[in-house]
């Protein structure tokens, strides 16, 4: 056995476990959001008024494309403020907008 093998211990969490559970066992205060970003924690201000205005305007423009029957986004869900965990990149995100086909 090699001292690399002797170290490795299978119940010691591996580091992006350790942050991400500290991620999710964080009191964020209200409007503020907490993302992992290349494996470091980071606090996100609220967004201005004119950011959310952005978004919106985004966003209706999507779920108008999203009525048409035969519109690329036809068969899409939209969600705002949904976070998306990526493990193999130590990240988790939480988009303003996100658009996923509804098999995702």
């Amino acid at each position: 056995m090699t001292i690399a093998e002797a170290e490795t211990d299978e119940t010691t969490p591996s580091p992006w476990e350790l942050v991400l559970r500290a991620w999710e066992e964080l009191d964020v205060p209200e409007g503020w959001r907490a993302e992992i970003i290349e494996g470091g924690l980071f606090f996100v201000a609220p967004p201005t008024i004119e950011h959310a205005h952005i978004v919106s305007t985004i966003q209706k423009e999507i779920y108008r494309k999203s009525f048409t029957d035969d519109g690329e986004l036809a068969d899409s869900s939209i969600h705002q403020t949904v976070d998306v965990r990526i493990p193999l990149r130590s990240g988790v995100f939480i988009p303003d907008l996100l658009v996923l086909p509804y098999a995702a």
